[in-house]
């Protein structure tokens, strides 16, 4: 059975916005190792799952447009999709999203986090006061 060369030219299409939709999902990720802290075991969980995904999507979509056949267009359309994404859009996004984290951090997270602090430490100091008092009577 012979695909035509319009069928193969519409998978390796589909194949590149593949790529690039597994890219945003690494640039994701990437975000989330940006606002968690960094720990090796959880990284190396996340690096798995997205494996796992990016099989599964892999397989589906070669289930869904090829009844099952792997093609070296496939997994050469979305190896490019995925590269032009992350190495264009992907980097604009992370980079955004890392300017906007940061600037989040150190002028809403940290003042509001200071506050809660002073005033939670409030209760203490005023206890310690009352036990000073309550010493010298």
């Amino acid at each position: 059975m012979e695909i035509s060369i319009t069928a193969q030219c519409r998978t390796f299409l589909l194949a590149l916005t593949l790529g690039a939709a597994l890219s945003l999902l690494y640039d994701g990720f990437r975000l989330l190792r940006l606002i968690l802290p960094e720990q090796c075991w959880r990284i190396n969980l996340e690096d798995i799952f997205y494996c796992l995904l990016c099989g599964f999507f892999t397989l589906r979509f070669a289930l869904e447009w090829e009844h099952g056949r792997l093609r070296s267009y496939l997994l050469l359309g979305e190896l490019l999709g995925w590269l032009l994404c992350h190495f264009t859009v992907g980097q604009l996004i992370y980079g955004t999203a890392k300017r906007l984290l940061r600037w989040l951090n150190s002028h809403l997270f940290r003042p509001v986090a200071k506050l809660l602090h002073k005033i939670l430490c409030l209760p203490g100091k005023i206890l310690k006061k009352c036990g000073k008092i309550c010493k010298k009577s």
